[in-house]
């Protein structure tokens, strides 16, 4: 169980870091996280790279993601899946709580509404962790409520032609 996961990915952590130290810089032992155990099989997409010839690799990109200032998705935050909520803690840096994000089924609109205390029953024991969620979470809001007001102004402005066409 959570247990075993947990073991698996502080070995890997470990030879990673023993890696690093001796200053050896092997691109064959670099695995994606799912590759190592941190995303649970019954939680991975069903893909091959070999069969994906315009693979995107989303590790690359959330590490890119990470170094911009702001993490800006598409859709409101409201309407994320559990798997988008996930890729937003995985681009923050905290992969280790994916897991448990993934087995209480976090959604956007659930995440909105997560405090301190839903946080610590996430796993998120550390208070430096859960300060800088909060503060991304107070970013996703204000980025959420302006990307809504957005919507519904351009929403407004269709119907108003399509009212003022059919006068």
């Amino acid at each position: 169980g959570a247990s075993a996961l947990q073991d698996q990915l502080r070995s890997k952590l470990e030879a990673r870091r023993r890696t690093v130290e001796n200053g050896e810089q092997d691109s064959s032992s670099v695995k994606e996280p799912s590759e190592v155990g941190v995303i649970p099989p019954q939680y991975r997409t069903q893909f091959s790279r070999e069969s994906h010839e315009s693979f995107r690799d989303p590790i690359r990109e959330a590490r890119e993601a990470v170094r911009q200032p702001s993490f800006h998705q598409t859709s409101l935050v409201e309407q994320w899946t559990n798997e988008e909520v996930c890729d937003w803690l995985l681009k923050l840096g905290f992969e280790r709580h994916i897991t448990r994000f993934m087995e209480e089924k976090v959604t956007g609109e659930t995440l909105l509404q997560v405090d301190s205390h839903n946080l610590k029953q996430l796993g998120v024991i550390a208070k430096p962790d859960r300060d800088r969620i909060k503060d991304k979470l107070k970013e996703l809001k204000k980025n959420s409520e302006k990307e809504r007001k957005r919507l519904e102004k351009e929403r407004k402005g269709k119907t108003g032609l399509v009212s003022s066409f059919l006068r």
